[in-house]
């Protein structure tokens, strides 16, 4: 298989011992640790908030918000993530959180509460409220850098956000927040070597891409299933323990009460949540929005770990972090069992996969790329006819 450019390179060089040269299954099974703990640091952030927008075709304006807290046992030891959580948890009850503050205060025609406890503590809670005039939209969003422009005239609908200069963190979130950008381009930047030179070896032995992928996501092997070599196990490992320092700049830091990846959506983000616009009509214009199907548009989000997925191909293909991560999401949002299978067959996609690699010059090219991906669009825009109906997506 050829490579851009059609140049290859040989493997590093690795350490030799005695004895068979295959790696015990034991060993071969830790391989795939840093990929595990990658979904759990990652995809469960201590606060996750979310929030829909409607607008009805006879001009009222739906809002629904949720907010899922991680569970006490799940902050540990760490006095300020407790208390941040234990914040919104008093707040919310009383409707004291931001959004159930803003809600009341538009006077809905009626607003409705919900709470999720688990073993007495809440772990999520949400809002939702039906307001006379979408011109709300405008106060929901007052405290973010955002111009909001709602439009109606007859039957067309218009939809604008704005990003305005300035972010919603503090000086020190900014500063942290920026420091951890630049630690994480540092970590894309050793992924993307290793692995170029994972898949430089795959290139002189396509037939053991299935071994290696498999071993790199953890999952089993099948009863007297190949083993790695010793040079199979360098390659692989190292590709793990790079994967485990991404997982140590998107964890919450000891001590701290956010983690990397939500103090730069502070920064570069100016949604104060993840957002979806439902319309009730035949949509004429968008830009910014990604549409989601039956009427929803999403406004992408700007998390280090979605700038990556957008930079897939740019430095390598396929990649195999990304494509384990869609597919976890893919079974925790399906309820599927059975991950020992599930990884190995994504390991079987992923051997079948044309490979190609090309090194990034520095850190900086990484950061330049990552930088680019995090900043918000220019303008998010919706028009639609209201007196239509939802065309097929």
């Amino acid at each position: 298989m050829g490579r851009p450019g059609g140049w290859s390179r040989p493997c590093p060089e690795v350490r030799t011992r005695a004895g068979s040269g295959q790696v015990p299954r034991r060993r071969r099974a830790a391989l795939g640790l840093g990929l595990a703990l990658l979904a759990a640091a990652c995809f469960e952030p201590p606060v996750t908030e979310e929030m829909e927008l409607t607008f009805l075709a006879d001009g009222r304006l739906h809002v629904r918000g949720r907010t899922h807290l991680a569970g006490p046992e799940e902050a540990g030891h760490n006095r300020a993530l407790e208390r941040r959580l234990d914040e919104l948890r008093e707040a919310a009850p009383r409707g004291e959180d931001a959004l159930g503050r803003r809600l009341a205060a538009l006077g809905p025609d009626r607003q409705l509460s919900v709470l999720e406890r688990r073993a007495g503590a809440l772990i999520a809670f949400g809002h939702e409220a039906v307001v006379a005039d979408p011109q709300a939209v405008r106060e929901l969003f007052a405290d973010a850098p955002l111009a909001v422009v709602w439009q109606a005239a007859g039957t067309e609908r218009r939809l604008e956000f704005t990003p305005l200069d300035g972010s919603r963190a503090t000086a020190d979130q900014e500063r942290r927040a920026r420091h951890a950008v630049r630690q994480f381009a540092a970590r894309v930047f050793e992924y993307a070597e290793a692995i170029d030179d994972l898949y430089a070896y795959l290139d002189t032995a396509p037939d053991r891409g299935q071994a290696c992928f498999q071993a790199l996501l953890g999952a089993e092997f099948e009863a007297g299933g190949e083993e790695l070599s010793e040079e199979e196990e360098e390659l692989v490992g190292v590709v793990s323990g790079v994967l485990e320092s991404l997982v140590e700049v998107l964890a919450v830091p000891p001590g701290d009460a956010w983690t990397p990846d939500e103090l730069a959506r502070l920064v570069f983000d100016p949604f104060p949540t993840a957002l979806t616009v439902v319309v009730e009509g035949t949509v004429l214009e968008t830009e910014g929005f990604v549409a989601a199907g039956m009427g929803r548009y999403q406004v992408p989000g700007r998390s280090l770990w979605e700038a990556l997925a957008r930079l897939e191909g740019r430095w390598l293909s396929p990649d195999p972090a990304i494509a384990w991560v869609a597919e976890q999401q893919s079974a925790a949002d399906a309820g599927e069992e059975g991950e020992d299978e599930r990884e190995e067959e994504l390991a079987r996609r992923l051997a079948a996969l044309p490979r190609s690699t090309r090194r990034p010059l520095s850190t900086n090219e990484v950061l330049q790329a990552l930088e680019q991906e995090l900043r918000p669009a220019p303008v998010y825009r919706l028009v639609w006819d209201a007196g239509g109906t939802i065309p097929a997506e």
